[in-house]
């Protein structure tokens, strides 16, 4: 997802470019000036780019994945123009601005846990989706990324509780155990239980948009815990695993 700054930031370069590249003489030696913040000049970020480019050209193609030399194709500032400038110039802004986010949430030892997840999927956001999500998913992505949400460690972090294990496992509970790392709840079952009530769902939408009629589910699913047995009625799609639910507002305290 892109920031408001970043498209700022880049619809000015691009709107520089195109007026520094223009085809109109009369506007291609007036030099415009765009007026921007005191923080941030667009004719500096602009001139950093194009500096960059032209090194580029100077070190030659570089490797830089296991791909190997050759299988990429270089793109030179000197042999492009019009449109592929502009993107260009816009793509190395976006990169740096990426870059100084990743450099601030590196030195975050707890919100900034996301910058170790080697195997995560990309997932591309884009402000239409955010304002079409319920408010109770936006709160649960958000603070499960930036690890907020109320796990037994987190409570007692924020000096809410004393003890930061698992009932279920006796481990540490954190946001990663509770969702995939519970061993105890593995072994009964519980997330493929959850996985699967999440299909159920879907196929009871997919099934009523279709003038389908579906049948009511009472059935409940039995888990055995240390203290006894434990009834999750199948009508309930809240995760509910290690004894905390994740998706209420009313168990989200702030730290």
């Amino acid at each position: 997802m892109k920031s408001i700054l970043e498209e700022y930031k880049c619809g000015k370069a691009r709107l520089l470019t195109m007026l520094e590249e223009s085809d109109d003489p009369v506007v291609k030696t007036l030099q415009p000036s765009l007026k921007t913040g005191r923080k941030w000049k667009v004719t500096e970020a602009v001139d950093e780019a194009k500096e960059c480019f032209k090194m580029n050209e100077v070190i030659g193609q570089t490797q830089t994945d296991r791909r190997g030399l050759g299988s990429t194709t270089a793109k030179w500032w000197s042999k492009t123009e019009g449109k592929e400038k502009r993107d260009m110039v816009t793509d190395e802004i976006r990169n740096k601005e990426d870059s100084k986010l990743v450099q601030k949430a590196v030195q975050q030892p707890q919100q900034g846990q996301w910058t170790n997840w080697d195997t995560a999927i990309q997932r591309s956001l884009i402000w239409n989706d955010i304002w079409h999500m319920a408010p109770l998913r936006i709160s649960f992505l958000i603070r499960s990324v930036y690890d907020l949400l109320p796990s037994n460690a987190n409570l007692v972090r924020w000096v809410k509780k004393d003890n930061p294990k698992c009932p279920l496992s006796q481990g540490r509970q954190t946001t990663e155990h509770v969702l995939s790392s519970c061993k105890v709840a593995l072994s009964q079952g519980r997330y493929t239980w959850r996985h699967n009530r999440v299909l159920q769902e879907l196929a009871s939408v997919i099934s009523t948009a279709k003038g389908e009629i579906q049948p009511s589910s009472t059935s409940s699913t039995v888990f055995t815990t240390e203290d006894g047995v434990k009834k999750w009625h199948g009508g309930s799609v809240i995760i509910n695993i290690c004894e905390i639910t994740l998706l209420s507002s009313d168990h989200l305290p702030l730290p």
